[in-house]
């Protein structure tokens, strides 16, 4: 369901199901022969994940410069790439790697990349940024029937 969504801009408040997504689009990718970035600034929701061999876990922004751009080197991957940033707009960004993580957002195709990017802030996004992505899926909390 999730394979080939191409890159997506995942928007949504708190408890919307964002990281739901997240974890079910990688429990469908993890058995290929893929490389999986995770990025999980607030260590919490993904913590599950930073023990998994499949999985290269991000907790914070220097390893991001280390092991994800350097990695990627702006060349095309070898075999299939997946980037899954959640709270994009919580992280401090130095200037090299928000320029990085850009470039890898707007050269994913060549760089065989695919993007799973989440936020809680809507206007995180710029609207270069939005039109440049696959799919923009908006998740909204609704109150439960009584």
């Amino acid at each position: 369901m999730y394979k080939d969504l191409g890159t997506v801009l995942l928007i949504g408040g708190c408890g919307t199901g964002k990281s739901v997504f997240i974890h079910k689009y990688i429990k469908e990718i993890i058995n290929e022969d893929v490389d999986i970035y995770v990025i999980d600034p607030k260590q919490v929701e993904f913590f599950d994940l930073k023990d998994n061999r499949k999985v290269i876990y991000i907790d914070n922004t220097e390893d991001i410069q280390e092991k994800l751009l350097s990695n990627i080197d702006n060349k095309r991957c070898a075999k299939k790439t997946y980037v899954f940033i959640d709270e994009y707009a919580e992280i401090k960004w130095s200037k090299e790697v928000n320029k990085g993580i850009r470039n890898l957002i707007f050269n994913r195709h060549e760089l065989n990349i695919e993007l799973v990017v989440a936020s809680q802030i809507k206007d995180t996004f710029c609207t270069r940024l939005k039109a440049s992505v696959d799919a923009v899926i908006t998740l909204n909390s609704h109150p439960r029937n009584k």
